[in-house]
């Protein structure tokens, strides 16, 4: 079996380029920095709501209510393929929810 010269990438060989690599690992972080954002400013936003003297069933839905809006879900179906892959924000709700209920747990 032949291996190709070094300077010839093989069509068969999967690995990341380094450029790639770089890429994939900037956008994660930066994706996680974002998403560490949000989480804090959603938790000072019960805590404004909080002192405003809202319920915590009442903050909750103010925070799902704002995301809804916030991201127009509408829950119509989505016109091309590449439209039909899930979003991450597509699971925002649900994330939002469970960061809402760990800053402000139920009595």
């Amino acid at each position: 079996m032949s291996q190709s010269p070094p300077n010839h990438r093989n069509p068969h060989d999967d690995r990341l380029t380094p450029e790639l690599r770089l890429t994939l690992a900037s956008a994660s972080q930066a994706h996680l920095t974002s998403q560490d954002e949000l989480r804090d400013a959603v938790c000072h936003y019960l805590d404004h709501l909080r002192r405003r003297g809202l319920t915590r069933e009442r903050a909750l839905r103010q925070v799902r209510e704002f995301v809804s809006e916030m991201h127009g879900f509408t829950g119509a179906a989505p016109a091309k393929a590449m439209d039909r892959l899930p979003r991450p924000m597509d699971r925002m709700p649900m994330l939002l929810n469970d960061w809402c209920n760990a800053y402000w747990p139920a009595s």
